[in-house]
């Protein structure tokens, strides 16, 4: 046997492979990158999802609160024409205040969005402007659970009054003297990463004179 030869025809067969095997681990480290990349955007997304899931259902749980609240008590609450700085806690905007439909100013902390350059209300504030001005839940009102993924806050403004006497055929349900205030609830949960979920509804409560 010719070892030479040998040699020789191993180094071919080295040198043919070579760069087909560089070749193969450049296309899997390019695939395991590309992977590496999809599953963080996968992890994220689904984090973004999560914390999204958790601002809304604070919201609406925080609605649900303030619905409790203004049933809990035959006290028609007062109705403010101004905003209050309800951050030091002394401040309910909630069942024992309440605010016009229409305030004289909202004091906004945005007055346009930085981005589109369209006004925004006062439901579309950041969390600051949320914190200063309504009413922040507490344990007591939404689960200990739901106030560790976030925060939720509470407005409620007064639409209109509405006199069952004006209308026999609702009067016939209710004794004289009663009428029903219609209120809306704007509530907003925020998650820890920022997420932000509004949730709105209308709510009616009966009062006697």
């Amino acid at each position: 046997m010719n070892i030479d030869r040998i040699n020789i025809q191993y180094r071919r067969i080295s040198g043919f492979y070579l760069p087909v095997i560089f070749g193969v681990l450049a296309v899997v480290i390019v695939m395991s990158t590309q992977l590496g990349l999809f599953l963080s955007d996968y992890y994220q997304n689904i984090t973004v999802k999560m914390q999204k899931d958790s601002a809304f259902e604070i919201a609406r749980k925080s609605v649900l609160a303030a619905e409790r609240a203004l049933d809990s008590t035959n006290v028609h609450p007062d109705i403010l024409a101004t905003l209050r700085d309800a951050s030091d806690g002394t401040v309910s905007v909630f069942e024992r205040e309440v605010w016009e439909d229409t305030l004289i100013t909202y004091d906004l902390t945005l007055a346009k969005d930085p981005i589109s350059n369209d006004s925004l209300k006062w439901w579309q504030q950041p969390e600051s402007w949320w914190k200063k001005y309504t009413y922040q839940l507490n344990n007591e009102q939404i689960s200990d659970e739901l106030l560790g993924l976030g925060r939720g806050y509470v407005a409620v403004e007064y639409v209109k009054k509405y006199d069952f006497d004006d209308d026999f055929s609702l009067s016939r349900n209710y004794s004289s003297g009663i009428y029903a205030s219609v209120f809306r609830i704007t509530a907003a949960g925020f998650s820890h990463s920022g997420q932000k979920s509004i949730v709105t509804s209308l709510y009616v409560h009966t009062y006697a004179y």
